[in-house]
């Protein structure tokens, strides 16, 4: 297999490869029609890293990012990386927090004889009886305990008596609620679901239970459950087994995502007129221990959607789909992103220079420009008026062949608010303006013209937009939806006129 010229990196198995190539495209190679500036430095649309996964024998597949996403795809790694790292190399404090119970209140866990269980547990059992009961009998408590007693009448007036419970014991954190059956007729249900839920719940236990004891040699991970099945029944026997509130008790999660891009490539198509669609999916499994790294890449074709410049898919659709899974172990993946990072950082210090002086070249034409615009008087002109105020003669009177005066701000935001009745009045003095601002108006008609030359997704033209908002900013991602697609040359050429036209009357 011959090795691509454009790799960086590459991680080897036996039967599979991931590997990771860098095409990456300066500014400058933009045709004319794409938005971008200097300092972006990369090309909007070719500047990519590729992903391939390649399988002996069964062919590749592989999916695309940009380099603007890897900012945030490495905040997100740094994120999961420390997740990982807190839960792989410290899993004694996180077991010791699940396993150890809080240090319980009293009202919990001091047996009292004459109501025979706790304070908490009694009044679970018989509500606001349980209350009247406490009260009446108060005196015969002892002092110790009259406090607790008045402690728990009051949480269990203003309904925070279970939320208490919870809190002290660490509930859902018991076995009765984190273990479940993983198979028969009560796949997925902890013995407290199953109890609370069904009036003859503790009946259905006691029969499992049985069956586990029998079969408890043969799969000694019965002995789990088990033990689940106790805590509910001792649990049950104090008052404490409340209805399970799955949010509270439901499992760590064990899967986190760090990239999910799906691309439609609709200039790529099949026989049958259906798109290529790439997808790109990198998950930290926190599970796989030695492999916590999934790489997920899915090749396919399908009938694609195109409205309003945003390409979507049918899933139904798909055929001939390819997808590849390739695990990487933590250092081998942040070796890739390491390498990803480094290969942006020599391409922007290539490039520096170049970007920052045609950033500088753009600057000064552009003040140039305004210049000009803005003191539009001929020089031969500004002589002649000099020579007659020396000879103290009044100056030439404002006649047709005198300059008006001209400024490219005002100019382009009377026409933002008047249009073609702004374009007349210019159209009406142009025999008396001087050389450059004829130049000047007939570039501003000009892009005028051409931003009402086609029709946005709105059913606007650009120039009606911008006329509207008086942003350019709102220009902007319809230029970028459009350089998707060759066809789209004449609304290119529109939104990039009214794009320049809110530049001169310095909208942003």
């Amino acid at each position: 297999m011959s090795k691509n010229s454009k790799e960086c990196y590459a991680c080897k198995r036996p039967t599979s490869t991931f590997a990771l190539s860098s095409h990456l495209v300066p500014w400058h190679e933009a045709n004319e029609d794409v938005s971008v500036m200097p300092l972006e430095v990369y090309h909007p649309n070719f500047s990519v890293f590729k992903f391939t996964i390649i399988k002996k024998g069964e062919g590749s597949v592989f999916a695309n990012i940009h380099p603007n996403d890897v900012p945030y795809i490495r905040k997100i790694d740094t994120f999961l990386y420390q997740r990982y790292m807190e839960q792989t190399l410290s899993p004694s404090s996180q077991d010791q927090e699940a396993t150890t119970p809080r240090q319980s209140s009293p009202i919990f866990s001091e047996l009292i004889p004459m109501i025979n269980g706790t304070i908490g547990g009694y009044l679970l059992r018989n509500g606001e009886n349980g209350v009247s009961y406490l009260r009446a009998n108060y005196n015969q408590f002892a002092p110790q305990q009259q406090q607790w007693v008045h402690q728990a009448v009051e949480w269990f007036q203003h309904g925070e008596l279970k939320d208490q419970l919870c809190s002290s014991i660490n509930l859902y954190k018991n076995p009765a609620y984190t273990v479940a059956f993983k198979v028969g007729t009560h796949k997925g249900k902890t013995p407290a679901e199953i109890i609370c839920s069904n009036q003859h719940g503790a009946d259905i236990l006691k029969t499992q239970e049985s069956f586990l004891e029998k079969n408890l040699s043969k799969f000694p991970n019965n002995q789990k459950l088990i033990d689940a099945i106790h805590n509910a029944f001792s649990l049950l026997s104090q008052g404490y087994l409340l209805p399970p509130e799955k949010k509270q008790y439901s499992s760590e999660r064990n899967s986190f995502e760090l990239i999910n891009s799906v691309k439609v490539d609709k200039y790529k198509t099949n026989e049958q007129g259906l798109a290529m669609v790439r997808s790109l999916r990198i998950t930290y499994e926190f599970g796989m221990n030695n492999s916590p790294v999934s790489i997920s890449i899915e090749n396919c074709y399908a009938r694609f959607k195109d409205r309003e410049g945003k390409i979507t898919f049918d899933s139904a659709t798909k055929q001939d789909v390819k997808n590849f899974t390739f695990r990487c172990t933590l250092a081998e993946w942040e070796a890739a992103l390491s390498m990803i990072e480094r290969q942006m950082q020599m391409f922007e210090m290539v490039h520096a220079a170049e970007a920052f002086r045609a950033a500088n070249d753009l600057e000064r034409r552009s003040r140039e420009e305004y210049k000009n615009s803005s003191n539009p008087t001929p020089a031969h002109y500004q002589q002649k008026q000099n020579h007659q105020q020396k000879q103290n003669r009044p100056p030439i009177p404002n006649q047709q062949h005198q300059a008006p005066s001209f400024n490219t701000n005002e100019v382009v935001n009377k026409l933002l608010v008047n249009g073609d009745k702004e374009v007349s009045r210019l159209r009406s003095q142009y025999h008396q303006m001087s050389p450059e601002v004829k130049s000047a108006v007939t570039n501003i008609v000009e892009l005028y013209n051409n931003s009402n030359g086609a029709m946005l997704p709105n059913q606007q033209t650009p120039f009606e937009l911008l006329a509207q908002t008086r942003k350019v900013s709102e220009l902007t991602p319809y230029f970028q939806q459009a350089g998707h697609s060759s066809q789209n040359g004449s609304l290119l050429t529109a939104i990039s006129s009214a794009i320049k036209l809110g530049k001169m009357a310095c909208l942003s």
